[in-house]
């Protein structure tokens, strides 16, 4: 057996709902559709109350882990990382129990629960080839609709729901956020060849964003992309961004991002009060934290370490650290390997990137995208274990 016929759909590995999917079944192929178009509009359509973090793409969300569960549940180490990080979270509450009220552990609870089922369907997703390209089309072309939408209510300096504050936010509350989000798409978009239509449009939305993290995640994106995709597309997507770059110059010279840049020491004295609190409580509980959601009550502080990593160390302590980044960070390297794996390893790391100045542990598609790539990584790493297996088949067959 050939290492092509075991890439190829594998049928004791697919359950009859993704045989439907690859035969183009209708519902399947509407509830991934309906799941990349709703994730990055998600934010706008919010029940309020406590489920203020439910939206539209939760909805579509358990009928896509329905529909591919016998993909994610094959999901060990996955499985096995999100349960650790579960057993982590119980632990630093069981720790907090004085500071925990129900009300916060119910919000952070729902948070958590949504972040790791769409680990889990990123799994499932990515198990199949027609089910990644049709969530990630649908993704891509539902976040340039809105980088149009943004950027032109931007242009035309009109009050819009796409604009905080004479920033563009997109869908989301943040510009950072939302440059990151889209910084993540560019590294996929290239994967399935419409790279020169999309990129510039999802870069010049996360210019418009004037943040210097999304600067940061936008360049590395391109860059590393760049070089996946080869010389040809290289120089496509290096022409797009001298373009959208200098649209910037031009268009958003009231208020540019070079302005931006030129202001950091005033936002990095204030975010550098935020780490130096982030690492004086994770000092005072150095193991297993303050629990989640307990950030303001001990600190005092509304706003949060604006540092994923830091703010795990405060919320989980260090305990919490390792078990979040050491599993990301030996899929990373393991993704950027393969090249079957690394455009969405590229993906991952430029959320981790924006993790310096957001929180991820709320963020839907930097969870999905560890999911696909732990999904894809199973793949390879059992196509390459058959084909060493039946090297040595040979060698023995040859030898004997």
């Amino acid at each position: 057996m050939s290492v092509e016929s075991l890439r190829s759909p594998r049928e004791a590995f697919a359950s009859p709902v993704r045989r439907g999917a690859r035969e183009a079944s209708a519902t399947m192929t509407a509830l991934l559709i309906a799941l990349g178009v709703l994730l990055p509009i998600m934010r706008l359509v919010p029940v309020g109350g406590i489920l203020v973090n439910f939206c539209a793409a939760d909805v579509v969300m358990p009928l896509v882990l329905l529909a591919l569960r016998r993909q994610w549940t094959r999901s060990r180490a996955l499985g096995g990382w999100l349960l650790a990080l579960w057993v982590v979270n119980l632990v630093s509450w069981s720790l907090s129990l004085s500071m925990l009220t129900p009300i916060t552990f119910l919000r952070e609870t729902m948070k958590v629960v949504t972040c790791y089922l769409y680990a889990l369907v990123g799994y499932g997703i990515g198990s199949d080839a027609r089910a990644e390209q049709l969530f990630v089309k649908s993704l891509a072309w539902s976040s340039v609709l809105i980088a149009v939408g943004a950027v032109s209510a931007y242009l035309v300096r009109q009050p819009a729901a796409f604009i905080t504050d004479s920033r563009v936010v997109g869908s989301f509350t943040d510009p950072n956020a939302f440059a990151v989000f889209l910084a993540m798409q560019i590294a996929l978009v290239g994967t399935f060849g419409f790279a020169w239509l999309a990129v510039p449009i999802l870069l010049a939305g996360g210019l418009a964003t004037l943040s210097r993290t999304g600067l940061i995640s936008l360049t590395a994106s391109v860059f590393l992309s760049s070089l996946h995709a080869g010389a040809r597309r290289f120089l496509l997507i290096v022409a797009a961004c001298a373009l959208a770059l200098v649209a910037a110059w031009g268009s958003f010279s009231s208020h540019s991002l070079f302005d931006r840049i030129g202001e950091y020491q005033s936002s990095l004295g204030y975010r550098q009060e935020l780490w130096s609190l982030a690492l004086g409580t994770g000092a005072k509980h150095p193991v297993f934290g303050v629990g989640r959601g307990n950030w303001e009550s001990v600190t005092g502080s509304f706003e949060g370490a604006h540092n994923t990593f830091l703010q795990t160390i405060a919320d989980t302590g260090f305990v919490g650290l390792m078990a979040f980044a050491g599993p990301v960070a030996f899929w990373l390297g393991a993704g950027m390997k393969r090249r079957a794996t690394r455009a969405w390893a590229i993906c991952v790391l430029v959320g981790l990137l924006g993790g310096l100045a957001i929180a991820l542990d709320n963020f839907r598609l930097f969870w999905l995208a560890v999911g696909v790539l732990t999904a894809k990584l199973a793949v390879e790493v059992e196509a390459e274990r058959a084909a060493r297996a039946e090297r040595w088949g040979q060698t023995a067959a040859t030898v004997g």
